[in-house]
Order: structure tokens, then C-alpha cells, then sequence
């Protein structure tokens, strides 16, 4: 069997050294000096949020940028489209299979450890209704096919536990466990699991991905004399077709409606969990959009929140961007 490395065509390019301007941080408040709208609609809230152009990774928005670049946040749902990714490429998964996890056995074997990460039994699903819902027995299932050293791979393909280059002074690089046992096993093979560890400037590069076709870019902020420079690019347009279908579904009919904004289209993946350590909630909703007249990539954290108010506070930010003309989005389809 051909493994990860046959199966995947990485084009891992240079890191450029140098520093970013750090006057652009504002370590004693909140924001960052960008554009005022995220800062402006999360006041007070506990947690981040950056919007970075699509296209080019300029960061356009931020919240509590320094956050945002230095806590290393629980891995969530959010990686999932990861998972369903690896599924497609290996070949694990049919594009309308439906899979019934055996929800039954997990149980038997975890325990009440794992009661509340499958409170419901959905029978079988299909992608774009896992992800959806975000189910977490159907995520499981998948993993398992694949195995945790191939599931590793994968999650390394899309940088995790490496920085994105944003800031190297303050950016912490996250973390990717090696050896995992019982429950917390079965979590890094759906979703990454609570030992995995990630920014939110990383969950925003690895969602860009998505909607990019595969290119993961080196964000920088403006007036940094940077510009655009793509890091790793995964070539696998079909499967990345799929799953920009399936995170469409998320925001149309899952747990990501509150983003579902006129005049373009929202993509996106929900993620909710404790905080390890404490009994306090954190919510992610990261994605992309197209149809702005820049599409742009995104992440919301809250802290003390689970996802729905992430989600509702990324639909206020992203309702301020500009949406492209009617003629714009001809020009682009010609």
C-alpha cells in the first residue's frame, strides 16, 4: 500500500527570516492596529479573532492579536475537515458513502469518558451531514480507517504544530502529540484531541487552505514589507471540492447558521470543548468566504463561550466586508 508520502505532493517552500513591526500590537488592550470592525464588534469579549485576504494572507482584521499568536488553544472539531480530507485522498471513502460508526463499542470500550462526545446515535451519515452536524462517531470511524500514524501525517501536511510565520518574536508553534492512549486516541484520530494544541492564527491557515486549493500562505500583517508567499501546498483538487462543499453545509444547515450572511457565501467549521485543566467552555468558528470583493480567511475563539457565539460574532465581522459587483464575479467566472 502507498503510503502518505506517494499519496500527497507537498511543495514545502522556504520560511523567509525577519521580524514583523511590533508597534502593530498593542499588548495592553485587546486589538491590534488593522481594520476597527472585529475590534469594534468583540469589545470585551474573552478571546481573538483574525481575517486574513485569501488570496494573499494579508491580515485585514484582529482581536487580541498577541492571543491569537501566543496561546496554544485544545484542538477542536475544527479539524475534522482534515480527517474527511485524508479519507477521500487514501482512498478510505466513497464522496456519497455513508458510514454508521460503532458508536455501541466505543462506548463499551471508553466508558462514560466518551458518553458526552456522543450523546446521540445518528445512524449512518454521509460527509456533508457529519460535518454538518459535526458527529463525532462518524469522525472517529474515519480516522480509525486510516490509522493514527497516517492520521498524524496528515495533520502535519497541514502545518500543525508549526507557526505560520505571522510574528516569530511572540507566535508559539503548538503542538502534535506522539504517543496517545485510550479515549484521548480515539480523539486525535476524529479531531486532534485535547493534547493537540494550536493558535488561532494556525486554525485561520489551515481553514484558508480549504479555500484556496490547497496553498498554505505565510500571513503578514500590511506595511511589513512582506507579501504573499505560500509555504506548503497540497495538490488534491477534487477532494478539496468536497470538502469546501461539506463546510458550505455547515453554515446552511449545521451548527454554523448564524454566519450565513447575504451577498456571499460563508464557509466554515464549528468547534466546542472545556478548556483542559478547567471546567471553562471555549468556542471556535473558522472558515473562509467567497464572494467579498476580497475573500477572506477567518477564525473566531471565545473563551467562557462554546461556538455558537463564535459563529454569531464571525457572520457581525464578516457583514462588514465589501461584497464584490455583480460585474466582479462575471470577470471572475469567465
Amino acid at each position: 500500500m502507498f503510503g502518505p508520502r506517494f499519496l500527497f505532493k507537498f511543495k514545502i517552500l522556504r520560511r523567509s527570516a525577519g521580524s514583523l513591526l511590533l508597534f502593530l500590537f498593542l499588548f495592553s488592550g485587546a486589538s491590534v492596529a488593522l481594520g476597527e470592525n472585529a475590534a469594534s464588534i468583540m469589545k470585551g469579549v474573552n478571546g481573538c479573532a483574525l481575517v486574513m485576504d485569501l488570496e494573499t494572507g494579508e491580515i485585514l482584521e484582529g482581536y487580541n492579536v498577541s492571543r491569537a499568536l501566543s496561546f496554544e488553544y485544545p484542538a477542536s472539531s475544527v479539524l475534522k475537515p482534515i480527517v474527511a480530507f485524508g479519507a477521500l485522498r487514501y482512498g478510505m471513502m466513497a464522496a456519497r458513502e455513508e458510514i454508521q460508526g460503532p458508536r455501541e463499542e466505543y462506548l463499551k470500550t471508553y466508558g462514560n469518558e466518551l458518553l458526552s462526545y456522543m450523546r446521540m446515535d445518528r445512524g449512518a451519515l454521509d460527509l456533508n451531514r457529519a460535518m454538518a452536524l459535526s458527529d463525532n462517531v462518524y469522525f472517529y470511524a474515519l480516522g480509525a480507517r486510516m490509522g493514527k500514524d497516517v492520521v498524524r501525517t496528515l495533520y502535519q501536511s497541514f502545518n500543525v504544530g508549526k507557526p505560520t510565520g505571522l510574528d516569530p518574536k511572540v507566535e508559539k508553534s503548538g503542538f502534535l502529540p506522539e504517543e496517545l492512549s485510550g479515549a484521548e486516541e480515539l480523539h486525535f484520530l476524529g479531531w486532534g484531541g485535547k493534547s493537540t494544541r494550536l493558535t488561532a492564527a494556525q486554525i485561520m491557515v489551515i481553514m484558508g487552505s480549504f479555500g484556496n486549493g490547497g496553498e498554505q500562505l505565510r500571513p503578514f500583517f500590511p506595511n511589513s514589507g512582506k507579501s504573499k508567499k505560500v509555504v506548503a501546498q497540497i495538490k488534491a483538487p477534487d477532494e478539496f471540492e468536497l470538502i469546501r462543499h461539506a463546510l458550505r453545509g455547515v453554515v446552511l444547515e449545521g451548527t454554523g447558521k448564524s454566519a450565513n450572511i447575504e451577498g456571499c457565501e460563508v464557509y466554515g467549521k464549528t468547534g466546542s470543548l472545556n478548556i483542559p485543566g478547567s471546567n471553562l467552555p471555549m468556542g471556535v468558528f473558522a472558515g473562509f468566504t467567497q464572494g467579498l470583493e476580497r475573500d477572506v480567511a477567518f477564525v473566531v475563539v471565545v473563551e467562557g463561550s462554546y461556538s455558537s457565539r463564535a459563529v454569531g460574532l464571525a457572520g457581525s465581522i464578516l457583514e462588514q466586508f465589501p461584497k464584490a459587483s455583480p460585474k466582479m464575479e462575471a470577470s471572475e467566472g469567465a
